[in-house]
Order: structure tokens, then C-alpha cells, then sequence
């Protein structure tokens, strides 16, 4: 119950932060949302992300996770943590507010997309996940390009089909 309550709300959150982030003339109160999602003060209770992680390792986690569509949701998250990055463009010491957040979200989808399952949920998302390692970055974004590999490294070894690699050749 716990593991289904934590994704669900994190996909929640993702989702409602993408519509905010999309609306034209918003400022960036999107963007603290979006960190406080994933990283919570210390004096809050764990947040979903670090709930999910502690169970990362149970039976049926993968599925309760899929069940709530946290993959793709992860993985708006860290494309929203590179706008992040790609808006503020500060000098590394000072950019490091998406650090954190980005190794959360990358350990995270990483561990469930270890799983078979996970493949073609991410079929319609996989091109634009490939895209993030090699996209442009400032220095102080260095860490999302690395983490998308991570799951990118994940997803090939673990949940490619003959239909997704068909996919994938399509779609040059």
C-alpha cells in the first residue's frame, strides 16, 4: 500500500508541475515544486522518492510502480530537472540544486526499468530519453546527462524486445 501511495503521488505531482511548467507567462515556482517533490526539507517525513527506493527491492514493486505510470512520469521529471539547469545556468558550485534530485530520479528509474515489464510502457518515451545524454547542457547540469545514460544502460540491458529494437530501427 505503501509503495502504490508513494507512486501515485509522485506521478501526481510530475504531472501537475508539467502542466504548470507549460503554461505561458508562469514563473518558476514550478521549478521549487518540482525539487520539494523529489527532495523535501529534512525536517518533513521521507518523501515518495525515498519510499519507493527503501522498497525498491520487494516483490511486485515494479508492478505497483507501473500500475501508477511512475516510469514515464520519472522520466518528465528529469527532463523537467535539465529545463531546470538549462533556465538557471549558473557556475557548478552554485547550480548544484538539481544534483540531488537528479540521482534520486535516475536511481529510481533505473531500478524499474531493470524489469521486462517496463519496456514497452517506455516505448513512446525511449527516443526522447535517448536524446538526453547527448543534449547541451551548462556545467553545472553535468549530472543529468549521466544519470539518463544510467537509464538508458538499464533499459538496453534489461527490457529491449524484438518489437521495441523494431521500433527503434523505424524510427531513425
Amino acid at each position: 500500500l505503501e509503495v502504490s501511495q508513494a507512486a501515485q503521488s509522485i506521478a501526481k505531482g510530475v504531472q501537475e508541475i508539467v502542466i504548470s511548467a507549460r503554461e505561458i507567462g508562469t514563473n518558476s515556482k514550478w521549478q521549487m515544486r518540482l525539487l520539494t517533490l523529489v527532495v523535501p526539507s529534512p525536517t518533513t517525513s521521507p518523501s515518495p522518492i525515498d519510499i519507493l527506493s527503501t522498497y525498491s527491492s520487494r516483490p511486485r514493486f515494479t508492478q505497483k510502480c507501473v500500475e501508477s505510470d511512475l516510469p514515464p512520469n520519472l522520466l518528465h521529471c528529469l527532463r523537467l530537472l535539465r529545463v531546470i539547469e538549462m533556465q538557471n545556468k549558473q557556475p557548478p558550485e552554485e547550480g548544484m540544486c538539481t544534483r540531488v534530485a537528479t540521482e534520486k530520479v535516475g536511481n529510481l528509474l533505473s531500478s524499474v526499468c531493470s524489469d521486462t515489464s517496463v519496456g514497452e510502457m517506455m516505448r513512446p518515451h525511449f527516443v526522447s530519453l535517448c536524446a538526453l545524454p547527448g543534449a547541451t547542457y551548462p556545467p553545472s547540469g553535468c549530472h543529468i546527462p549521466v544519470a539518463a545514460a544510467q537509464i538508458v544502460k538499464s533499459i538496453t540491458q534489461n527490457c529491449l524486445s524484438r518489437s521495441l529494437v523494431y521500433f527503434l530501427h523505424d524510427r531513425k
